[in-house]
């Protein structure tokens, strides 16, 4: 049982490789994992480097338009970083707790 289903194994991988390396040599795509788009070119361990003018400009647009975002809201509301707290009334504070020394010293 085991002896048979090793033979089937071992024959479906080898017509598996002829068919890839058929496929290979004909020059057409051999990845199965991705489909080809139309009017597009395909990259296979390299960075594509043609983008739409239309896309980058958009994409500039969205990453300038995140950062105003961000820091607009640090500038202008800190409190949701820091923390909200009251400020002390500094005109209620005595003179040893500002470290004055007394006026008869």
């Amino acid at each position: 049982m085991l002896r048979s289903s090793l033979v089937r194994l071992t024959l479906a991988s080898t017509r598996l490789s002829r068919n890839f390396a058929a496929k290979k040599l004909d020059g057409r795509r051999c990845i199965s994992s991705s489909a080809a788009l139309q009017g597009t070119k395909y990259y296979y361990r390299a960075i594509a480097t043609e983008h739409p003018r239309g896309r980058v400009i958009a994409g500039d647009l969205l990453v300038a338009f995140m950062w105003y975002w961000i820091l607009y809201h640090l500038w202008y509301e800190p409190e949701h970083l820091f923390g909200e707290f009251e400020y002390p009334d500094t005109s209620k504070w005595t003179n040893e707790e500002l470290g004055i020394p007394a006026d008869d010293e």
